[in-house]
């Protein structure tokens, strides 16, 4: 049990799935991993219901749900004045992220490659932002090294260098091949290399009370080498994984052969933490059928993606030399991913409701309402009775390739969240039977849909995830039930001797219990 005020440092790995996590513990593959689970306290996570991987991080950092952090989906907002999106950034960001609550109070923060949050403007201490990260947490085609203070991004660049890979978002190197996929392991794994000296340099040369850095790499592995891990997948390739190994497994064990070196420079004395976000497994989704399901259900026409004048610019294309495709490259991505990533069909402000961003294994739907939409159409005393007939039809559909019910579950969000910001999140969070791959679908109503996404990851995010928590007072265990992702927050508030902040989340009692720690202060203003 810790009683007095402590260090924390929270190390951690960007959906690294935890069944993976122990599978490779058990085949003795992550033996620093395996120590930490024997010598820890150990506990399963559960992230929002129904908007796990896009708000699991905005989450964990604040201590409240997406209702009033307002995140769902990494850093996309739907705006319901254009029908569009936009990006999140540090105005309309949820201004409680735990680093400046600590700045309030006088504690000292060193950060490096936060997931999913702007950077701070203002910070008792160092942060490192998207050195080395799945995405810019500003939305950018390419990653944009960012830090605090601003001049520590030139002595960055001089001590470590830039991110191997070329600043790239994962998606928009897309490696297929396995000559691409070694490329695309190798230079995870130089980025790993690099954040450790990184981490060892400045944990040993500035002084800090609250520590977090993040591995991106198992997600972005997780996305693009998937098929190259699961079995089942049917995708799996004995012989390739025979000639060029098993990427998920390399990245996972070059980060658990850092764990030991990260807890030597962290000391004895501060709480270490390891913490796998979400998982990863098979990307089978409807999430790309999604918005002509909902459009043919609405009586309207559907569009087809595959029109003939996109298949003519796709031949043109291969068929240039490889020199002049180098200089269009960025062209060329906007150009496809504006044709083919999101699979949205056009009119939304004319539709009772439409698609909007969620994530693959649960898609989301936006009733059309009128006074919350510029142009809505659903009256709020239709808005029931709207979701009443949408799960209805939703569920009527197959997969017909195995005759299944295509949804396992429809989630309204207002059933589960009443925050400020509730009005940010999707109306309904469609989750797919993702038991076999989606590729046709039909209902009584729509008739045969054939799956058009071409943006195809081989892996993608299951809902959960697993955290250890080591250090001199806590006493190993395993917790006998999930905590919540934002009870992390009023945890560590106790562990440093703090009063709580504002959360929708408790404190782990198994961690810190409650004693004589002061009444939680009032929430910074959203």
């Amino acid at each position: 049990m810790q009683t007095e005020a402590a260090k924390i440092a929270v190390i951690g790995l960007d959906s690294a799935d935890k069944d993976v996590v122990r599978q490779f513990v058990a085949a003795g593959e992550m033996p620093n991993m395996a120590a930490l689970l024997e010598e820890s306290v150990v506990g399963e996570t559960r992230n929002p219901y129904g908007l796990e991987s896009g708000s699991v991080w905005p989450t964990f950092h604040t201590g409240v749900d997406p209702s009033r952090h307002g995140q769902h989906e990494a850093v996309r907002i739907f705006d319901p004045s254009t029908y569009q999106y936009r990006f999140i950034d540090a105005k309309t960001a949820d201004p409680r992220n735990f680093w400046n609550y600590l700045t309030q109070q006088g504690k000292r923060c060193l950060l490096i490659d936060i997931p999913y949050a702007p950077p701070p403007d203002k910070l008792n201490g160092k942060a490192i932002w998207d050195w080395g990260t799945h995405i810019d947490c500003y939305g950018a085609t390419e990653i944009q090294l960012k830090t605090y203070p601003e001049e520590l991004a030139s002595e960055i660049r001089e001590k470590f260098g830039t991110d191997p890979l070329g600043c790239q978002i994962c998606d928009n190197l897309r490696p297929k091949t396995e000559h691409d996929i070694v490329h695309f392991r190798d230079g995870l794994l130089k980025r790993v290399e690099k954040r450790l000296e990184m981490a060892e340099h400045y944990l040993a040369t500035e002084e800090w009370d609250f520590f977090e850095m993040v591995y991106s790499e198992p997600h972005c592995i997780g996305h693009h080498a998937w098929h190259l891990h699961d079995r089942g997948h049917p995708d799996y390739d004995q012989e390739a994984v025979d000639r060029i190994g098993s990427p998920i497994l390399d990245v996972y064990k070059a980060i658990d052969a850092h764990l030991g070196r990260i807890r030597d420079a962290i000391g004895p004395d501060a709480v270490m933490m390891v913490y796998c976000s979400h998982g990863m497994g098979v990307d089978y989704s409807g999430t790309h059928l999604l918005d002509r399901m909902l459009t043919v259900l609405d009586g309207k026409r559907v569009i087809s993606h595959r029109h003939p004048a996109v298949e003519v610019a796709r031949q043109a294309w291969r068929k240039l030399p490889q020199s002049v495709r180098a200089g269009l490259k960025p062209m060329q991505r906007k150009a496809w991913n504006a044709m083919y990533a999101d699979g949205f069909q056009p009119g939304r402000e004319k539709r009772r409701f439409f698609e909007v961003y969620n994530n693959h294994r649960s898609g989301g739907v936006r009733i059309n309402l009128q006074g919350r939409e510029a142009k809505g159409i659903v009256s709020p005393d239709q808005y029931d009775a709207v979701l009443d007939e949408l799960e209805s039809e939703l569920m009527k559909f197959v997969n017909d390739e195995t005759g299944e019910p295509l949804v396992s579950e429809c989630v309204r969000i207002r059933d589960h969240y009443d925050g400020e910001r509730r009005d940010s999140l999707p109306d309904l969070a469609v989750t797919w039977n993702r038991t076999a791959p989606i590729n046709k679908v039909s209902s009584p109503k729509s008739g045969p849909l054939v799956h058009e996404h071409l943006l195809t990851r081989s892996g993608d995010h299951r809902p959960d995830g697993l955290f250890c928590m080591h250090g001199n007072q806590l006493e190993p265990r395993i917790l006998n039930a999930p905590v919540k992702s934002e009870d992390f927050v009023p945890t560590f508030a106790r562990l440093m001797g703090l009063q709580e902040p504002y959360s929708t989340g408790e404190a782990i009692e198994a961690i810190a219990p409650e004693t004589s720690v002061p009444a939680p202060v009032e929430r910074l203003s959203a």
